[in-house]
């Protein structure tokens, strides 16, 4: 019968708090950022938030040879949270203004969708079943 020492102990549990630690960093890293667009606030919307894609944004501006200014601005502090300086419109600018943002990249990427494919965007499904008003 094996004896466990304390050092061969040790050095099973930290190889089992290795293999978990890499297992979750490798599942991190594999899920998307997915954030619901909650601004400009639309009260009473017609149709669901967007649930934007922010990995899958960043790793084809990556893949293109682009970076984050592409959609966001560069600020003193850092780069602008809101995409594509929204927060600078008119109040009753901004939804057509990120309308406009949002499908002349994807219409010059060769992406879609064009902007009368509401529900590519606006969909349910992409929101997970949250409720979204």
């Amino acid at each position: 019968m094996p004896i466990i020492t304390l050092r061969s102990a040790c050095a099973f549990c930290c190889s089992l708090l290795l293999l978990v630690l890499v297992a979750t960093s490798s599942q991190s890293a594999e899920s998307d950022e997915l954030l619901k667009i909650s601004f400009p606030v639309i009260n009473n919307p017609a149709l669901p938030k967007v649930i934007f894609n922010h990995t899958k944004h960043v790793n084809y501006v990556d893949e293109h040879g682009s970076d984050c200014s592409r959609c966001h601005r560069v600020t003193k502090q850092g780069l602008s949270t809101a995409a594509f300086d929204v927060r600078l419109q008119k109040a009753g600018d901004q939804v057509s203004y990120l309308h406009k943002a949002c499908t002349d990249c994807h219409s010059k990427s060769g992406q879609g969708p064009a902007l009368v494919q509401c529900r590519t965007c606006h969909a349910e499904a992409a929101s997970h079943g949250e409720n979204n008003k």
